[in-house]
């Protein structure tokens, strides 16, 4: 406290002596500049456009006002301050990309991997992040020799930095959260299941990357929805799926819905978390187990890398279903489609979509049920996927405009059933759409409040075209849903931690709410533990 008082004594003083406050005029100045790179930095709505025009005038002010005493050499606290600076500079660029940091989802890849991903499409972001941090950084040094500062000074905000650090504040909440009284363990159930109706019914399951019902939204998006709305007609259709925490990515609300669990990480808590992780949720019953027991042949389609974020452990570790990604696709599509449908590391949906259809082609030729899940990219964050079929130029790319991007998948969603149902030609089909997650990016405003937006979730179904079930839940009431109404289990049915939205059993969202309840599952290492095991 004495060095900061020493501080701004100096500071004060100078003010009067210093060419008419000139020197305090340009620390006004850098103090500016510095709050608005942080501020940008740490909180993705923030456009990076005002970084421009009024740092420009506030440099070109402070720069020749602060003189050479803004060049010292850097001491130890300045060295402090930007490897607190690199620290944040990945959480930062996450943010955004995504518009928020899921700790969960960076603790699951950062065990998983990658494989496949790249920045590439995200010079936009790199640039955003680098400008707001490297704004930050200059603008605290020059203002730090400006004044006279101590290193330890510098020392200061670097550790305010290091607090602001998203992996830190997420540290000090799981402690936090630790101490949150959690009855979660005990609600961890295995499906009871019944001997299926024969003929088994064929099942499509299509995940609908980040395409919540917020683009329902006809205001700010148009049409967009409309060929989804369509679907809606013929379907059951839930309106109340939130996201809890541990099922806000793709493999997250894959498991989710898969297995009724939320996908809690392998690490942090466990002496173990630096082990290669060869079973991938070995204490759970999911959908594809249930699928292989009764016979059926499944496929698994994606237009990514097949091993991103260990999908493909997964989906081996439970049904062990034909895995179709993108290096499946190259060795067979025609040079010329496969590079008009490659948009930097993952195939465009129509790619997906056309794969997915010639392989239900070519399952029912043969006698026996069948199970296929798509993994589509379109309205993936920021920047969707445009597939080739809906652009001028006839070959796929990155589009900020995620209405044209929710209505080509859409399009391509509806269509792909239409395909399925007829391929059918009379089999008993289940077919599914849902999105994965909510959606990556909150476009300035337009969305509801998180805890007011939902997935979109829709069970086709003739014989109760149209019904609408607003019961709370989230992605892992999915799962017993799905085993109840394809008749795998009697009603009321559970399954991991969800409860079938068809019954009137109450869900944990519905039971604790969506705070408390993420609140628990934040602070739950029994459960995790169980899940891992």
């Amino acid at each position: 406290m004495q060095n900061l008082r020493q501080i701004f004594r100096r500071a004060f003083v100078r003010s009067e002596n210093w060419r008419g406050g000139r020197d305090l005029l340009a620390a006004l100045a850098l103090f500016i500049i510095a709050v608005l790179g942080l501020a940008v930095a740490a909180r993705p709505e923030l456009e990076a456009g005002i970084l421009s025009i009024p740092t420009l005038v506030l440099l070109l002010l402070a720069l020749p006002l602060g003189g050479r005493r803004l060049w010292l050499r850097p001491g130890w606290g300045m060295l402090m301050l930007c490897l607190a600076v690199l620290l944040m500079l990945p959480f930062t660029l996450v943010a955004q990309v995504f518009g928020r940091v899921d700790m969960l989802a960076i603790l699951h890849h950062a065990g998983f991997g990658t494989e496949g991903m790249t920045l590439a499409g995200l010079s936009v972001e790199v640039k955003e992040t680098l400008l707001s941090l490297g704004i930050f950084t200059f603008a605290s040094f020059w203002l730090l020799n400006l004044l006279g500062a101590p290193q330890s000074a510098a020392a200061l905000v670097a550790l305010l930095v290091l607090l602001a650090n998203p992996l830190t504040q997420f540290a000090f909440g799981r402690v936090a959260h630790g101490a949150v009284a959690s009855v979660l363990p005990t609600r961890l159930v295995a499906p009871a299941l019944e001997a299926p109706v024969a003929p088994l019914p064929d099942l499509i399951l299509v995940y609908l990357e980040g395409s919540e019902q917020r683009y329902e939204n006809t205001a700010a998006f148009g049409a967009a929805f409309a060929p989804l709305a369509e679907l809606a007609a013929e379907a059951i259709s839930f309106r109340g799926v939130g996201q809890a925490l541990g099922t806000g990515w793709s493999i997250a609300g894959i498991v989710a819905s898969q297995c009724g669990v939320p996908l809690l990480p392998n690490g942090l808590r466990y002496g173990n978390n630096f082990l290669p992780q060869t079973e991938f949720l070995p204490a759970s019953t999911c959908l594809g187990d249930i699928l292989a027991a009764r016979g059926y042949r499944s496929a698994f389609l994606v237009g990514s890398e097949g091993t991103f974020a260990g999908m493909d452990q997964f989906f081996r570790r439970h049904g062990n279903p034909t895995l179709i990604d993108i290096d499946t696709l190259r060795a067979t599509m025609p040079p010329a489609a496969f590079e008009a449908a490659l948009i930097e590391w993952t195939l465009d949906d129509q790619a997906v979509f056309e794969a997915a259809a010639a392989r239900y082609a070519a399952l029912v030729a043969e006698p026996g049920p069948v199970a296929l899940v798509v993994e589509t990219i379109g309205p993936h964050g920021k920047h969707g996927f445009l597939s080739r079929d809906c652009t001028d130029t006839g070959r796929a790319r990155i589009s900020d405009d995620l209405a044209a991007v929710m209505r080509c998948t859409a399009e391509g969603a509806r269509d792909f059933v239409r395909a399925v149902q007829a391929a059918g030609n009379g089999r008993p089909q289940k077919i599914v759409l849902l999105s994965d997650h909510l959606s990556h990016y909150d476009t300035n405003g337009v969305l509801h409040p998180p805890a007011a937006r939902f997935n979109t979730v829709m069970f086709l179904d003739a014989a109760r075209a149209g019904e609408v079930n607003a019961r709370p839940g989230a992605m892992f009431d999915v799962f017993p849903t799905l085993l109840e109404w394809l008749g795998f289990g009697a009603p009321p049915q559970r399954a991991g931690l969800g409860v079938s939205l068809l019954g009137a059993a109450p869900t944990l969202t519905g039971e604790f709410g969506a705070g408390p309840l993420d609140a628990m599952l934040a602070g739950d290492g029994v459960l995790a533990a169980a899940l891992w095991q």
